[in-house]
């Protein structure tokens, strides 16, 4: 049996029907070494490709089947990804496809290995019924070729425009560039890039950030880069430059008093820490003590010492315990539409099911920490989400409905269309 492809059909089954999410999916499956490293790569390529896709691969099925909705899960998921295999790689010849399919259905669903292989023979011998240029809506065309539903679309529309809001889109399908943040604490950005050119990496320095490089290699993936040499001895971390931006926004200043209410995994608790200078305090809060784990963990590989982490809920924080701080960073758990790219799944949940019951608690995070703000303190509000429900509207509201003197200072997004970042939203307010 071919265990990549089965390795494949089997995650997205899980991510499609079980609710995993991709990237600790792909995680989950790379760990344990199943996989020949000569298919880990192709493992990866296929399920993203085919989450990705998926809009597109479904529209496919249902021109070729006499009963789309009687297509069974686990036969369109062997459909999909034979698919994909057969439009997107060209380097597989379609009798592998074919073959492979068979198997596929052999082991996950005898039944349908007629009905697969007739399915995959009729789209090779019709190749004119999934030609997206017979449509007459242009904006189904876009819709279908991009794997993007109506709902995501109006979203990036209503905040990039209609046009760039599309360019990002185009975006959506495409493989992230790996940006990394330099620890300055430790090194310059300059000799960092030197030392990865030397190990046989492009490098690119981030235009937005200071702290920003964007490597890549021959076939590097990103999870062989935490065994590299400046990895292990904290000269960097992986994050991407949208994120680092969220970060400087704040403005801590060594000395500070800072609070993270929501710092896990402590990619941006530590590039606070590093802007500090490694003087002043951080506290570091999450409801997870496995996730205050990995911030002690980071912290302790990139040398911090400011760092101390709390199991506190934002959502109900012990005001007495917590006091009053100089900088107050929020980066509030929301519905992910920003990072489509990495979390490609999150394209096919409604907007409104998805944000349901996150507004509420964004809020409360928001005032709560308002509430522990010292005057002329500063608080950064940001998500990784295009959503204006959860964004622009959550900070108006608040402060409408708060009794304290608040000044929102200013508020940005990111998009792939500057040095390939992820779209964040974030705002800076100004207490007093």
């Amino acid at each position: 049996m071919d265990d990549v492809r089965l390795a494949a059909v089997k995650s997205l089954l899980k991510i499609n029907r079980q609710g995993a999410y991709s990237n600790l999916e792909i995680r989950r499956v790379l760990s344990r070494a199943s996989l020949k490293s000569a298919d880990r790569g192709l493992y990866v390529t296929i399920v993203y490709g085919t989450l990705q896709n998926q809009m597109r691969l479904d529209w496919i099925i249902d021109q070729f089947a006499k009963k789309p909705r009687h297509v069974d899960y686990t036969t369109r998921e062997i459909l999909r990804v034979s698919l994909y295999q057969l439009i997107f790689l060209e380097r597989i010849p379609d009798f592998a496809v074919l073959d492979c399919a068979n198997r596929l259905a052999s082991v996950l669903k005898p039944k349908a290995k007629g009905f697969v292989n007739a399915m995959l023979r009729n789209v090779l011998r019709h190749p004119e019924k999934s030609d997206l240029s017979n449509l007459d809506d242009p904006d189904e065309v876009f819709r279908l070729t991009y794997s993007v539903p109506e709902d995501i679309l109006k979203l990036y529309e209503s905040v990039y425009g209609k046009t760039l809001g599309r360019e990002i889109l185009e975006k959506v399908n495409t493989v992230p560039t790996l940006s990394i943040r330099v620890n300055r604490l430790k090194t310059t950005r300059e000799a960092l890039a030197d030392e990865l050119e030397n190990d046989g990496f492009r490098v690119k320095m981030g235009s937005a950030s200071q702290s920003a490089l964007f490597i890549s290699a021959n076939g590097a993936a990103e999870e062989g880069i935490e065994q590299l040499k400046g990895f292990k001895e904290g000269y960097f971390t992986v994050q991407d430059e949208g994120a680092m931006l969220i970060t400087e926004y704040l403005g801590a200043n060594p000395g500070d008093r800072v609070l993270d209410m929501c710092a896990a995994p402590g990619g941006k608790t530590t590039h606070l820490a590093e802007l500090m200078e490694n003087k002043g305090e951080i506290i570091a809060c999450d409801i997870y003590d496995n996730r205050l784990k990995l911030i002690r963990h980071t912290a302790k590989r990139l040398g911090h010492h400011i760092i101390h982490t709390q199991k506190v809920d934002g959502t109900n924080p012990d005001f007495d315990k917590m006091g009053q701080f100089d900088r107050i960073l929020i980066d509030a758990p929301c519905s992910g539409y920003g990072v489509i790219r990495r979390k490609p799944e999150i394209k096919y949940q409604s907007v409104n099911e998805r944000a349901l019951g996150l507004k509420d608690t964004q809020k409360t995070m928001l005032k709560n920490g308002l509430s522990m703000l010292k005057n002329g303190g500063t608080l950064v509000y940001a998500t990784c989400t295009v959503n204006p429900e959860e964004n622009e509207n959550v900070v108006l509201e608040t402060i409408d409905q708060s009794r304290e003197t608040l000044t929102v200072k200013e508020m940005a997004y990111t998009s792939p269309l500057i040095d390939d970042m992820d779209c964040f939203y974030m705002c800076r307010i100004q207490k007093g």
